[in-house]
């Protein structure tokens, strides 16, 4: 039988965790000698340091193997992560034990108390999520009144992006999708079909206004990928 509409999200989530899943294994080793990975980890240093001190209380939610919340807890800050790849979770609990990791179940819920965090990070992650905004709401209810949003998602206005929506175009022709799938281009091919979110800055900032959050800049071009700050209304 045909799956029905309502079916697709979580099929969504469940293809997403077992890609990631089979990725864990190889996640730290690919990224922890990466200067562009360090570059990140930085980036979102640098973008939480105006405005927490050292002890704040933060969040990430998609922490993957942890290498963004370990460099965040080196730095004085109380790091929670939270995944919905229970590998990745494993794989970060193994890298040290300055930050506490869950599992997220991939519901639209998060397992935590209203008001507990001064920040939430998400790196690379909301392009996966089947419904932004339900998540969205969920970081607005456990950040404090003013708490700090930073987000990377792709920037459509990369050239690298604008390629890559080429080929997901050419992915909706079956011949063009299998020949792919059987290729060395295949971890990059179900990169693409999950990652669904292809907004533009305008539409993330919509989308912000109406979860309970304000932009606070138009982000700069710097790359596939834009930092966006906002501030919890």
């Amino acid at each position: 039988m045909k799956p029905s509409d309502d079916d697709q999200p979580q099929r969504h989530v469940e293809e997403t965790k077992a890609f990631f899943d089979d990725l864990a294994s190889g996640w730290s080793g690919r990224y922890a000698a990466d200067p562009a990975m360090h570059k990140r980890s930085e980036r979102f240093y640098n973008g939480l340091h105006p405005y927490l001190s050292v002890g704040s209380q933060v969040l990430d939610f998609g922490c993957g193997s942890g290498l963004v919340a370990h460099h965040l807890s080196t730095k004085g800050y109380l790091v929670t992560g939270i995944d919905l790849s229970p590998k990745m979770i494993g794989q970060a609990r193994l890298s040290g034990d300055r930050a506490n990791f869950f599992v997220y179940e991939g519901d639209g819920t998060l397992p935590f108390d209203d008001d507990v965090y001064d920040a939430v990070i998400s790196s690379s992650v909301l392009e996966y999520v089947p419904n932004p905004k339900e998540i969205l709401l969920e970081f607005r209810r456990v950040l404090k009144d003013e708490g700090v949003l930073l987000l990377t998602v792709p920037d459509m206005r990369n050239r690298f992006r604008k390629k890559e929506s080429i080929k997901r175009s050419l992915m909706l022709f079956p011949p063009f999708y299998y020949v792919l799938k059987m290729s060395r281009w295949k971890e990059g091919l179900e990169y693409l079909k999950l990652s669904c979110n292809r907004f533009s800055i305008r539409e993330w900032q919509t989308i912000l206004d109406d979860t309970g959050f304000g932009m606070e800049t138009v982000p700069d071009q710097q790359g596939p990928l834009v930092l966006i700050t906002a501030r919890a209304k």
